[in-house]
C-alpha cells in the first residue's frame, strides 16, 4: 500500500534546502516530487518519497538536523483542516487527542499514541502497518513538528520534559536540545515526547 502526505508538510522545504546550499526543484526531482507539489498544499504524495527528500538534502547538504530544521518553520496551519479541529478543542489534552484521531488525515502512515501514567503523559508516534520505519530526517520532522504544534496550543515558553529518539546520537547534539528545550535520550525504544 503506498501512504500518502499532504505536500504541505513542504512548505518550507525550499526555504531550508536553499539556506543550506541546495537546489530545491533539483532535489524535489531527485526524490520523484513534482515541484508543483509545492503550490498545492492540499495535493498528497506518497510518504516514501518525501522521506528521500528528506534524507538525500541531509545528505548532501551535509546538515544532520535538517529534519529539525524542517520542523522549526512548521506550526498548526501546516495541518490544514485537521488544525481547525485541533485548535478548537478546549484543552490542549482533548487537541492532542483530536491530533491523535484524525492524524490519517494529514499524513497516512503515521499513528500517535497518548499514554498517561501519573503526572507524565507519553505522546509517541508510530507507523501504520507495511511502513518500513521512517529514517532519521522524517522522525525529526515529526517529533520536531508536534512540539511545534504543542507550542503553539500551550504557549511559546512550553517544553517537554523529555525528548526520546531511536537512532544514534547526532554530531550536533546541542542543536536537538536547543530545539525541544530539554533533554534528548538517542537510542531510545520509542520516538516520543514526554510531557508534564
Amino acid at each position: 500500500m503506498t501512504y500518502l502526505i499532504r505536500s504541505a508538510t513542504l512548505t518550507y522545504y525550499p526555504e531550508i534546502a536553499r539556506a543550506v546550499g541546495l537546489d530545491p526543484g533539483k532535489m524535489l526531482l531527485k526524490a520523484k516530487l513534482s515541484p508543483g507539489c509545492l503550490d498545492r498544499p492540499d495535493m498528497r504524495v506518497p510518504v516514501i518519497n518525501v522521506r528521500r527528500l528528506l534524507e538525500l538534502s541531509a545528505k548532501e547538504s551535509g546538515v544532520e538536523e535538517f529534519g529539525l530544521r524542517m520542523a522549526d518553520k512548521g506550526m498548526l496551519p501546516n495541518l490544514g483542516p485537521l488544525a481547525l479541529i485541533v485548535r478548537e478543542q478546549p484543552t490542549v489534552g482533548e487537541a492532542l487527542k483530536a491530533l491523535a484521531r484524525y492524524l490519517h488525515v494529514h499524513h497516512e502512515g503515521m499513528q500517535l499514541w497518548i499514554e498517561r501514567h501519573k503526572a507524565v503523559v507519553t505522546l509517541t508516534l508510530t507507523h501504520r502497518g507495511g511502513l518500513p520505519p521512517s529514517p532519521r530526517q522524517s522522525l525529526d520532522l515529526a517529533l520536531g513538528s508536534l512540539h511545534r504544534v504543542i507550542q503553539s496550543l500551550a504557549g511559546g515558553s512550553w517544553r517537554p520534559l523529555e525528548v526520546h529518539l531511536t537512532y544514534a546520537p547526532p554530531r550536533n547534539r546541542k542543536y536537538y536540545s536547543d530545539f525541544f528545550g530539554c533533554p534528548v535520550l538517542f537510542q531510545s525504544e520509542s520516538n516520543s515526547l514526554l510531557i508534564s
